[in-house]
């Protein structure tokens, strides 16, 4: 950017008096120096590296789609104590911050993905991670650093740390839905050189471990992958697995002509798929569209699919009971149906789909609007009439009635009566006519057989039974009631171990726990899933305990469940006597015969048969080679301490072993 000082000074000379040029020009060198020095002295807390972001949001997506097209995600990195000293001895901490960005960026050149991540800023807090675990709940609950992830417009942040004796390299929240959970607690020192903050990354989008690992990924093509030659950056260690290499699975993603991927390890295609959504976390883009736009269906029951277009998260619910969805949440544009019962009314009724498109600050309301017609604008079509006409074979009822009439011509004959009155005689003949006054009566039988037509009157009600059969489905749910986490009781010695969970959820699941002391390799994720706990070593007096809670989610019935785990740590074993020394390996061997233990060791050493507890229970010194004790029976596991030559070892011991 070139400006000509002395042409601007004589124009304001002409215009202006000196004082007023002289805080114009001041101004103008003011400007220049912010546009040309991007990285000018740092602030205490937030940095220059901050300040592009904190420009109006417009700017910055206009020249950002000026130059290119692919999703930018905006990338924020925070500091504890201890990930500043490491970034101190890498050049400070916005060089290492930028040097974290461009391991990311290099991982996807080299899978060809189409979109990039962007410093956005960075800050340290004074707060310190005592492990990745709880740096990763103390980084996404920080106040502060959410201020300065919405000044710096960021759509993901990344805690660098490097706390002691915790052996996890990165943990981050799986395919976050939005910016809430876009946060991810990266070892500072293996953020850029491991590529772990690009795993981390990753995951944040919505990308798994591939399938040969303990907490192997679940997605259909969204996991990495492994072969004998090498593994791709979301692929783990392995046997007969090669080192790891910079790029992500997919069909072309080769390595020195080995292809890492194929249909079903993909993670190239999730990135594809999720980067624009995730790079839109900070823009809060809460449009929606549908196609077909409204529905207008006709009065009978029916359904039809529904393409939506978003970048949203969304809760949806109806308004209407005739009007159901196969939908209730979700994010990212979809294809839903859509359903409308019979509509046994006249008029026309109307009813909403209610989107609730999450933001950040607040929600946004939108409606899918169906009205659907009433039988009376169907009048044109006469085939739906005839349903209401099973009722009118109850009008053949009146033409029986008609056999009725015939009763009074049997009186006719009566007329006769009187030209048999001249022979007085012959009166008592027509009185055999009399007989056939029984006989009109028969016809009345046909009265009930005009009844049997009323029998079709209830099969109209045979619809009706249909009814319960849709109930029936409501059985389901008692399927999605199964769930289960093991083990729920865990007990591990005082070594750092690792103990592997298996969790079957119906759907999501997540951890939560206040312990600081062990981590997880997943914190959440759904279905049927293996996860590691590492547990830390304990250096303390005495046993502790915790509570891993999770968190199981039944959409079924759109309720959650909790199940506990309880986790044991046992307390170090003392091994040392006072003014003895304490050898780390047990060299002597112990022996069980029944309930007869046998030790040997060197002639005048002390033996000691010690609970788990540390109370003392037996104890005598060699005279030969060897001794023996009887164990009550109960006791499953024992300590012998073994003191001999100035030197004491401890070895637990079991009848199992």
């Amino acid at each position: 950017m070139m400006i000509d000082m002395k042409s601007l000074q004589s124009f304001f000379s002409k215009h202006h008096s000196y004082a007023v040029v002289k805080q114009k020009l001041s101004f103008l060198f003011l400007l220049c120096t912010l546009i040309l020095s991007p990285t000018i002295g740092a602030v205490e807390k937030v940095h220059a590296t901050s300040f592009y972001h904190s420009l109006p949001s417009s700017w910055r997506t206009a020249s950002t789609q000026a130059q290119t097209s692919v999703p930018i995600i905006d990338y924020f990195v925070v500091y504890d104590p201890s990930g500043k000293a490491v970034a101190t001895q890498r050049g400070g901490m916005a060089k290492y911050a930028q040097e974290v960005v461009e391991s990311i960026n290099a991982v996807l050149r080299n899978s060809h993905v189409e979109g990039r991540f962007r410093l956005a800023g960075y800050m340290e807090i004074a707060e310190k991670a005592q492990s990745i675990n709880q740096g990763l709940g103390l980084v996404s609950a920080h106040a502060e650093v959410r201020r300065q992830r919405d000044a710096a417009k960021a759509d993901l942040v990344v805690l660098l740390s490097e706390p002691v004796n915790d052996g996890a390299s990165g943990l981050a929240t799986q395919e976050a839905k939005s910016i809430d959970a876009g946060f991810s607690s990266v070892r500072a020192s293996m953020a850029a050189v491991n590529y772990t903050a690009a795993h981390e990354a990753a995951h944040n989008i919505g990308c798994q471990h591939s399938r040969q690992q303990v907490d192997a990924g679940k997605h259909e093509y969204a996991v990495g992958a492994s072969r004998p030659e090498y593994r791709t950056v979301m692929a783990g260690p392995h046997d007969h697995v090669g080192g790891q290499v910079p790029i992500f699975s997919g069909p072309k993603s080769v390595w020195k002509g080995v292809v890492l991927g194929s249909a079903t390890e993909d993670n190239v295609r999730m990135l594809r798929e999720r980067m624009p959504i995730v790079a839109q976390f900070s823009e809060g883009n809460t449009q929606i569209s549908f196609a077909p736009a409204e529905w207008r269906p006709d009065h009978r029951a029916q359904t039809l699919e529904v393409k939506m277009t978003t970048t949203a998260t969304y809760l949806v619910t109806s308004d209407a009971a005739w009007l159901t969805t196969d939908l209730k949440s979700g994010y990212n544009s979809k294809t839903f149906r859509l359903s409308v019962a019979d509509n046994p009314q006249k008029e026309s009724r109307v009813g909403h789909l209610r989107f609730e498109l999450i933001g950040d600050d607040e929600s946004t309301f939108v409606n899918y609007t169906v009205v659907q017609q009433g039988t009376e604008l169907s009048s044109d079509q006469p085939e739906p009439k005839p349903d209401p006409k099973p009722v009118d074979p109850v009008k053949p009822d009146p033409k029986p009635v008609d056999p009725v009439k015939p009763d009074p011509k049997p009186v006719n004959p009566v007329k006769p009566d009187p030209k048999p009155v001249d022979p007085v005689k012959p009166e008592p003949k027509p009185v055999d006519p009399v007989k056939p006054d029984p006989k009109p009566v028969e016809p009345a039988k046909p009265d009930p057989k005009p009844v049997e037509p009323t029998k079709p009157d209830p099969k109209p009600v045979d619809p009706i039974k249909p009814n319960p059969k849709p109930v029936e489905p409501v059985n389901p749910p008692k399927v999605e009631e199964k769930w289960r986490i093991s083990p729920n009781d865990i007990h591990v010695s005082a070594k750092d171990t690792i103990v592997v969970l298996t969790i079957d959820a119906p759907a999501e699941f997540s951890l939560q726990t206040s312990a600081m002391w062990f981590s997880s390799t997943l914190w959440q994720g759904q279905g049927k899933t293996k996860i590691q706990l590492i547990v830390e070593p304990n250096e303390e007096d005495k046993p502790r305990n915790a509570v891993l809670d999770c968190h199981f989610y039944l959409p079924q019935s759109d309720r959650k469940v909790v199940e506990h785990v309880k986790i044991l740590q046992d307390a170090p074993i003392k091994s040392g006597v006072a003014g003895v020394s304490t050898a780390t390996s047990f060299n002597y061997s112990c022996g069980w015969e029944g309930d007869i233990l046998h030790v040997a060791a060197p002639e005048g050493a002390k033996v000691e048969v010690i609970s788990l507890e540390g109370r003392e229970l037996q104890q005598t010194v060699i005279k030969q080679t060897s001794c023996s004790f009887r164990i009550p029976r109960g006791q499953s596991s024992l300590l012998i301490r073994i003191t001999a030559k100035g030197r004491a070892v401890v070895q637990k011991v079991s009848p199992a072993n």
